[in-house]
């Protein structure tokens, strides 16, 4: 892989592709802001070929490209960091995990992630299973 060209200036190293998109926005970049260069060459540093983006959306768009360099559309499939493979979409949960680092993982293996980590595995023992029975039928007015 191509390294990022830099250039000294006033005493401080910085990438040239930065130096490109600073003197064609007219400020100088945050340091929270990447520029990523959209036909993937490093060396290409044509202000046409950058565009600044956030790190989230950097990530997303090396994310895609990653994903049609290996035969897959975006659109109809997604990536489980769990089993390292490429499922279509319908193969993950439809809604947002409420369970930390699982939101990229394919339905197979949010189970298997929570079988590992311990969780609705013996959820409620026989006591409390009992105390719930009560409580909905309290709710109910079947029983005071």
């Amino acid at each position: 892989m191509a390294r990022y060209k830099t250039k000294t200036v006033g005493g401080v190293e910085k990438f040239i592709h930065r130096i490109v998109m600073e003197e064609h926005l007219g400020r100088k970049l945050l340091t929270k802001e990447h520029v990523h260069h959209i036909d993937g060459n490093p060396e290409n540093n044509n202000v046409n070929n950058l565009i600044v983006c956030s790190p989230q959306e950097h990530k997303i768009i090396h994310a895609k490209q990653d994903m049609r360099r290996d035969g897959f559309d975006p659109e109809t499939h997604a990536y489980c960091s769990m089993c390292k493979t490429y499922h279509t979409k319908d193969k993950f949960p439809k809604s947002k995990s409420r369970w930390n680092g699982v939101h990229n993982l394919c339905k197979p293996c949010v189970s298997q992630y929570k079988k590992d980590k311990g969780y609705n595995v013996n959820k409620f023992d026989e006591r409390a299973k009992l105390l719930q029975q009560i409580r909905r039928a309290k709710k109910k007015g079947v029983c005071v």
